[in-house]
């Protein structure tokens, strides 16, 4: 008798487990049925900027809903492939587009952690999400991207994966892609990025804010040591190279703001361009303006008037003074006294350079502790 039940228990469960994958299948199948069109390299067309040039092609504004600068494969240099590979896929290069191994490893972490900790996406599924579904966090969509990814992964050679990637992926500060933010942090080509500066940035993806350089430099430091870290492990760097990396200060900066460039021009010229194009074509078109602009004369301009406001300010009088210090304790009046000097000093330093350092041990070096009057680069600066 209980032979007979145990095997009409076992033989029910068959029948329930089988229809329940039935069952998953045929969802997956009505999922999956109208997928989106794959995007290669060729057809990529994403949000580009609409750049303005006086009468002498100097850049002087930009208009745009996401700052993005498109590069080719051949100008992004291996070690920045590298640095985003180890970051954020290590098994890129081996996987079909999803990576069960790091899905589970995910799921075990984030258990652990009681909240999400990891992800376990691939590069290939990222792709996926970002050009051709939403960020919704269901599983209908993840089942999509999975699907997507696989799709992605029989069209396209995985450099035209990483590459669209690279170009897509939003990386803090208002840029969109690896193009824009070579220039918005380090002022400079893509095809120049150092390991040590490849490595911060493939530290971004996970959470720009997070991990943001300006504003939480010591958990960008530590983003930045442990994709180092990774690098080394996969044998993309050398002992050596890790080594300076590690230890090799960084010069960053904030992103450039052209709103104190004729802003009242740029606006007007922006509203003249809209009505003949349309305001999508301008934020999104990427078109070249070219305008009668001179920028030399314009901050001459500016410069005149606010010499003109500065005098007629000081024909007003005296004001008093912007600051009291009076303490009987001679310690504390000199640590007031420092305060103020240093407020004072820091503004002057900023009015002349915006270069911030993200020094080896995760501080953020606003400026130099002392300025020698001789360096040529400092030519002006109150000392």
């Amino acid at each position: 008798m209980l032979k007979k039940v145990f095997l009409w228990l076992l033989g029910t469960g068959f029948v329930i487990g089988l229809i329940g994958l039935i069952v998953v299948g045929i969802y997956t199948l009505r999922l999956t049925s109208n997928l989106p069109e794959i995007i290669t390299p060729e057809n990529y067309e994403p949000k580009k900027v609409t750049t303005v040039y006086d009468r002498n092609n100097v850049l002087i504004g930009e208009f745009f809903r996401e700052k993005r600068e498109l590069v080719t494969s051949e100008q992004i240099p291996k070690h920045v492939k590298d640095a985003f590979v180890s970051s954020e896929d290590a098994q890129f290069y081996k996987h079909t587009g999803v990576n069960p191994t790091a899905i589970f490893r995910a799921l075990i972490a984030n258990i652990k952690a009681g909240k999400t900790v990891q992800g376990g996406s691939t590069i290939t599924q990222q792709v996926a999400k970002n050009l051709l579904l939403t960020n919704e966090k269901t599983l209908d969509r993840k089942i999509k991207e999975a699907a997507l990814a696989r799709k992605i992964e029989k069209k396209l050679k995985k450099e035209e994966i990483l590459l669209l990637y690279l170009n897509q992926i939003y990386l803090g500060q208002g840029a969109y892609g690896m193009g824009s933010a070579a220039k918005i942090y380090f002022r400079k080509p893509i095809s120049e990025l150092t390991v040590e500066e490849a490595a911060l940035m493939a530290g971004l993806p996970q959470a720009p804010s997070r991990y943001s350089p300006l504003n939480n430099p010591k958990a960008a430091k530590n983003r930045q040591l442990y994709v180092l870290k990774r690098m080394y492990k996969e044998g993309y760097i050398t002992k050596d190279q890790h080594k300076e990396a590690k230890e090799k200060p960084l010069t960053i900066y904030p992103s450039k703001s052209y709103k104190e460039t004729a802003p009242y021009y740029l606006e007007t010229v922006r509203q003249l361009a809209s009505k003949e194009f349309g305001s999508d074509e301008v934020l999104e078109g990427g078109l070249k303006i070219y305008t009668a602009l001179d920028l030399e004369m314009q901050k001459a301009a500016q410069v005149a008037v606010q010499d003109r406001l500065k005098e007629l300010d000081k024909r007003q009088g005296f004001r008093g003074p912007l600051k009291n210090i009076a303490n009987k304790d001679k310690k504390l009046y000199e640590e007031q006294l420092l305060e103020v000097l240093t407020t004072e000093r820091k503004k002057l330093w900023t009015d002349f350079n915006d270069e911030k350092i993200l020094q080896a041990d995760g501080t953020l070096l606003e400026m130099p502790e002392f300025v020698s009057s001789s360096d040529p680069k400092w030519k002006g600066f109150p000392q």
